[in-house]
């Protein structure tokens, strides 16, 4: 087994899909409680609208920022930080008391999911370089699995009217553990005759899944189907009922 650091390149590859993991649980477990969310607030399905849009506006906004970083402190250290930024902005999300905070709060979250997008691609690149042969496939794929298992934890304490403060803050409890344990084994350099290529394949790697992936429609449920369905789904309906949805289709994410 071939070896960096003194560790196996099998651990790198263990830790740096556990940050894959993380990724995709915030992410749905984000999207899973915006039902929650709405309610507690009160919005309108228009307010909801607009409010999510302040996400992907933070995540178009950082793009050129996340390169820099990247490129100036390396993935390793950046991806340690934000491993901690991005559920500490989902507890955010749960304590903002009003519709604008609640719009920054989105954008931060936004901004710090690309930081981490960027990070932990471009740790999956360098590794790849390594190994020497295909392994994304992999990583992109516990990142689908932490959003089936995300979408079942959802629903299940959506059912039990359990807040969404303290399903975000045992997330955060999942991200402190992540950074603690598996920090050392994160790869120190980027590609060591290339960290800018790595950069650059992680941001196409990116580019790409952003072309092809659409965000959940403004209450957490997946926008696929027709839209009469999606319209009826939509209306008095149980909080779980958008958990149970995004479960259900986001092992098809996967393919």
């Amino acid at each position: 087994m071939k070896r960096e650091n003194n560790y196996p390149l099998k651990y790198y590859r263990i830790a740096i899909g556990l940050f894959f993991f993380l990724q995709g649980t915030v992410f749905a477990t984000w999207s899973a409680r915006i039902p929650d969310i709405k309610q507690a607030l009160s919005l309108s399905d228009a307010q909801l609208g607009t409010i999510l849009f302040f996400f992907p506006l933070g995540q178009l906004v950082s793009v050129p920022l996340s390169g820099y970083l990247v490129q100036k402190y390396g993935s390793r250290v950046l991806l340690s930080c934000v491993a901690l930024l991005y559920p500490l902005s989902l507890v955010g999300i749960g304590l903002m008391p009003s519709r604008t905070a609640l719009a920054g709060m989105l954008f931060l979250l936004g901004v710090v999911a690309n930081l981490h997008n960027l990070s932990v691609n471009t740790q999956a690149v360098s590794l790849e370089k390594r190994y020497g042969r295909s392994i994304m496939g992999t990583f992109h794929g516990l990142w689908s699995l932490a959003g089936f298992v995300a979408g079942l934890t959802s629903s299940f304490l959506a059912v039990r009217h359990v807040a969404p403060l303290w399903h975000f803050c045992g997330v955060l409890g999942f991200g402190l553990l992540a950074v603690a344990t598996l920090h050392r084994f994160l790869l120190p350099e980027d590609l060591s005759a290339g960290g800018e290529a790595a950069v650059n394949a992680a941001g196409l790697v990116l580019l790409l899944g952003f072309m092809r992936r659409r965000r959940p429609g403004p209450w957490g449920r997946p926008p696929v189907g027709p839209r009469r369905i999606r319209r009826r789904l939509s209306r008095k309906r149980p909080r779980s009922t958008s958990s149970r949805a995004w479960t259900a289709i986001w092992p098809c994410s996967a393919f």
